[in-house]
Formats: structure tokens, sequence, C-alpha cells
């Protein structure tokens, strides 16, 4: 009797730990899993502490990433978040064009003028219409992690119109899966339409309750511009762990949200940008806009460029649509880590209005120890504006009125902000590039440069010629950096067949040739250059109605003519160049087999020199005097 008693306590024993074992790994796994996807919890207050208490970007550390496995790729086994295929019929469906009738197009025309596309044509679509897919097959059969972060989507508006702003929300929640859409914040930058106040906010509260919230720029101290706004836009996020930016004109294509959300899971300093594609200003076609993948850049004067994947990118990669590393990225369409976002300080606060803020966002990932990616199987169309004769869509916003800033745009201002705290001695391309902006006030950039100081402990990646050296290393190829600028000035003009350049002889608009009996030529008018009183007049002989000459010269650009140590003629990347008997405009390649152009200094600094062109073996074909004087 006391045996069998003993065999049952022993037994009772050991199954009272079977349980206590069994409850403590379930408990554990648990607590595994809540931390996992409670993106607003412990993860965001651990890292916000973190980032606080260090100030340093290296403390976020990949091994607090999510435990989630990369993406697999069956080939024949149609991916775990591939929708089902609709059957829509109605205008525009599946990208499909809209074209007005010809009763229709008074109206439509001066729709377009108000908003910079065809909402005529766009109020015909449904706001929820299905979009073309435009992604690579192949993209059809990757299989994602389901253990993804969650995410607020933040759209900046300015007086977009109603339709295009809520056909752009429907788009989002119609494609994200619903477990994985937290927030979406509208940011209403002081629109003046009366039909983006109460309609729309009674639209999305009908319709979506508080999943958006609209926060208005006028109870936050009036018009902010984009970049502000969207920093602004950002804190107002309260639910998600990544932070999607989209303009108030995007429709997503199926399934762009895993694989946007799957490398930034992977790796927190990941910032993934979709491939972008165009919807049509006019009819609201979807079209890709390339069907070659390319790496974004830029040129010295800060011009966004696409160029080819270098082979070096592309043999890291099995399939052709893994995401792959770009230096810049070409706009405000990206996901990043709420944390890491923060982290970087956001967008740099001095930056206004519009413009350099894909530079400013980019250089600081790349230099803090993040990387950019381009995901081809993650695509948004956009709609980019027609602009046509009396565009009124915006209110234009008030250019820069503080002292030092006389000659410069914001985008000027902004440009060199991002120089002057990333570039280290790069900078100094741009000003070649740039050379009027030279001196002008850009405003105070410490705050920006404490936060690269403190944001990656490597300090050799935290430079511009690692970033040049280790990731942008084909640009150069494609975009060399300039030769110094011996001389350089800007056009001026007179509201007459003639033209005045002060300072150095500059033509920015028309292409010049070299006509059968060697003058100088532009369009239907010769050209003669003489000297009066230290300026230069350039005369157009017409062979028609001068008018029709005056309204192309007064359309010209601003921007500097400059003459190179390289013994270029060069307008921001072009150089002028011969092609048999004519004189033409040629990207600046770096390599000598373009037009030579050689300075003379005849004279003392503040009196007439010389420009003299010529090729290499040819007679000189040109000379103009001017009035020397650097500014």
């Amino acid at each position: 009797m006391r045996l069998k008693l003993r065999t049952w306590i022993k037994f009772c024993a050991f199954f009272a730990t079977c349980l206590f074992l069994v409850h403590f790994f379930l408990a554990v796994n648990d607590q595994d899993e809540k931390t996992t996807m409670d993106q607003s919890g412990k993860i965001q207050r651990k890292h916000l502490d973190e980032v606080k208490n260090a100030g340093n970007v290296g403390m976020l550390h990949s091994d607090d990433r999510l435990d989630i496995h990369p993406p697999i790729m069956k080939g024949g086994e149609i991916g775990n978040f591939e929708p089902q295929a609709e059957d829509r019929q109605g205008p525009g469906e599946f990208g499909r064009p809209v074209v007005a009738s010809k009763e229709e197009k008074d109206e439509e025309q001066r729709l377009l003028r108000l908003n910079g596309f065809n909402i005529f044509v766009s109020d015909k679509i449904s706001l929820d219409r299905a979009a073309k897919d435009m992604r690579e097959p192949e993209c059809k059969y990757w299989h994602y992690p389901t253990k993804l972060p969650n995410a607020t989507v933040v759209i900046v508006f300015h007086n977009e119109p109603l339709g295009t702003v809520i056909r752009t929300v429907h788009s989002v929640v119609n494609t994200v899966p619903k477990q994985y859409l937290a927030q979406i914040v509208l940011f209403d930058d002081a629109s003046s339409k009366a039909n983006l106040g109460e309609p729309l906010e009674q639209h999305m509260s009908s319709k979506y309750g508080d999943l958006v919230s609209i926060v208005r720029s006028k109870h936050k101290g009036g018009r902010q511009g984009l970049i502000r706004a969207r920093v602004m836009g950002a804190e107002a996020a309260t639910r998600g762990q990544i932070l999607v930016f989209l303009d108030a004109h995007c429709e997503a294509n199926p399934n762009w949200y895993p694989p946007l959300a799957t490398p930034i899971a992977l790796n927190k300093k990941a910032v993934t940008v979709p491939l972008v594609d165009v919807i049509d200003a006019m009819t609201f076609e979807m079209r890709p806009q390339s069907t070659e993948h390319a790496q974004g850049g830029f040129d010295w004067d800060f011009n966004y460029k696409r160029y080819d994947v270098p082979e070096k990118e592309q043999s890291k990669h099995k399939y052709q649509t893994e995401p792959y590393w770009s230096p810049v990225m070409a706009g405000g369409l990206f996901a990043i880590d709420k944390d890491f976002f923060w982290a970087l300080g956001g967008y740099d606060k001095g930056l206004e209005i519009w413009g350099a803020e894909q530079y400013e966002i980019s250089f600081k990932t790349w230099m803090c120890g993040g990387e950019v990616l381009f995901v081809p199987c993650s695509r948004v169309g956009h709609i980019y504006r027609q602009y046509v004769p009396g565009y009124r869509a915006y209110d234009p916003a008030p250019g820069p009125t503080r002292a030092g800033t006389e000659g410069a745009s914001w985008g000027d201002l902004n440009h060199m902000r991002v120089a002057e705290v990333w570039m280290d001695e790069y900078k100094e391309d741009f000003y070649i590039s740039r050379p009027n902006l030279v001196g002008k006030n850009y405003g105070d950039v410490s705050e920006m440069k404490a936060i690269r100081e403190q944001c990656n402990a490597d300090k050799e990646r935290n430079s511009f010629k690692w970033f040049m050296d280790n990731v942008a290393y084909d640009l150069p190829k494609h975009f060399p950096r300039p030769y110094k600028n011996i001389i350089w000035g800007e056009q001026g003009l007179r509201f007459s067949s003639e033209i005045w350049a002060k300072k150095v002889f500059v033509w920015t608009g028309w292409a010049f040739r070299m006509a059968t009996k060697s003058e100088l030529r532009a369009a239907t008018a010769s050209v003669q250059v003489r000297g009066k009183d230290g300026f230069v007049i350039v005369t157009l002989i017409l062979n028609c109605d001068v008018t029709d000459y005056l309204y192309a010269v007064i359309k010209l650009d601003d921007r500097a003519w400059r003459v190179t140590e390289g013994k270029e003629l060069r307008y921001n990347e072009h150089c002028t160049n011969a092609r048999g008997d004519s004189v033409i405009n040629v990207f600046c390649h770096g390599v000598k087999d373009y037009f030579i152009w050689e300075y003379h200094q005849v004279c003392s600094p503040l009196s007439s020199c010389n420009i003299h062109s010529k090729t290499v073996s040819g007679p000189v074909l040109s000379s103009v005097s001017c009035k020397r004087h650097q500014f």
C-alpha cells in the first residue's frame, strides 16, 4: 500500500513538473510574440530610450530586429500575400486611359489649369479602382514573413483635388493587409479649398473611423511647406512601427506593402523605396516609368539622375526582383522604421518648402549606418503634374527674405544646407556648379551637424568619401566631378533684339550652330557679338518677327555659364561642342573629345577680357569681350 502511495506521489510530482515546464515555455513564447507584435509597446519605448540616452543611431542594434525569416522564392507557388484576381468594369479600371469627348474639352482644360492634372477625367474613375499590375512576373512567387511590423502612412496635401486625396487613401486601405495598417495621417498644409475641410473629414470619419487622422497646419502655425509638413505628420503618428510617406496623388500596385516592410523588419536601419510608376496627368492611364532597373543618383548641380545598376550590385542577388542598393531615393515615397527616422533627426527642419530632402535623408541614412533599398516588387503609381498656361493649383509660398539670401531660392538654400552638413570636401563640386550661391545665408546647421557627429561611431563610414567609394562608386562614371571654374557669370536681358550679358558672355537657351558660311546662328537669327561700355551685346539679326524670339529669350534659365580648368564652356552638366558645322550642347562626360574653350586674360581683372573657343586643331570660331567680375 505504501509502495503504491509513493508511486502515486512520484507520478503526481512528475506530472506537476511537466505542466509547470509546459506553462513556462508557453508563457515565454507568448511574451516573445507579444514583444514582437506590440509595435507601440516595449520595442518602441526601448529604442526611443536608447536614442535619447545615447544620441547614437549605432545603439539601434540589429539584434533587436524581429525574429523573422527573409522572403522565400517558391517558383510555381503563388506568394502568400498575393491578392485574388478581380473582375472589375468601369472607366479607368486596371489603369486603362480615360479620354474626354470633344464636347467636354473646355471643361477639361479649365480643371486642368486649376489642378495641374485632369480632374474632369479623374472624377469619372472609381475611388476604388483596381490598379494596373506593373510588377515583374517573378514578384508573384515571393513568400514573405507574416510577423511584419505595422505602419502609419503619412500623406501631406496642399490644395489637392479632393478626389485624388480620397483615391490615395482608398488605395492604401485596399492594398495593405489590414493587420499591418495601424494609421493613416493626412496632413493638410494650409489648404484653402472648402471641400478639403468638412467634406473630407466626413468622408474619412464615416468610412474609416479613427484609422484616418486629419491634422491641419492652421492649428500649428500656418503653412509649413512639404518638408516640415512631413515631419509634423510623422509626429502625429501615434501607432505603427514603420512610417510610410506617400504623396496625395498616388495609387498602389497589388501586394506592395510586404516587400516594402520586410527589409525593415530584417534591418531597422533599412530605408525602402518603391519603384514609382506614372499615372498620366491627362488620361490617368497607369504605365511603368521604366522597364529596366536603375539606381538613383545626382549630378553636381543636384539634379536627380537615374543610371544602370552596376554589375557589382547585380552580382549580389540571385533573383532579378530582390531589393537592391541605391545611393539616393527619387523623392518622397519611402518607408523607414520610426525609431530610426527620429534618431536621424527626421528631416532637417531648416529645409524649407520643397527640394533637397531626398538627398538629405539618403546621405544621412548611409552615413549613419543604414542603407537605401529600391524594392522592385513594391510599386506605386504617381501623378506627375502637367503645367499648362494659366496653371494655378498652388498658392505660391513666399521666397527667402532673410539677409544674405538675395537671388537664391528655397531650393538653392536647401541644397546648400545638405552640402554643408553631409558632403565634406565634395561640397566644393556643388559650389563649382553653382558659384553664384557661395556666401549665401543658408541658416544655422549646428543641430544637424551634431546629429551627424553622434549618429555613427564608425567615423570612416560617417564620411562622404566613404559614401562615394562604397555606395555611389559608379556615379562619377556617369556624372564626372567638375573641373574648377576659371570664370563664370550670368545672363541679363533687355526687351529688344539685343541681349545684354553682364560679367561673362552667356547664352542659356537656344542651341548655337555654325552655319555653312561660318556665321554663328541661333534658330533663324544670325548672332553678332560686340562690346559696349564694358558689357557684351549679343545682337540677333532676325529673319522674321522679333517677338517670337524675344518670348523664347525671356524663358531662359538664370543659372551661370562657366569656363572651367578643363577648358569646358559649361552650363549645368552640359558642354558646348562641335558636330560637323554645328555648335551644340552635349553632356560633359569628362573625355576630351568635345569642344575646347580657352580663356585669355589680356587686361586687368576689372576691365575687358576675352574668351576664345576652338577645336583642338581648328581655328578660333568666336570671341566675346566681357567685364570680368566674380560674385
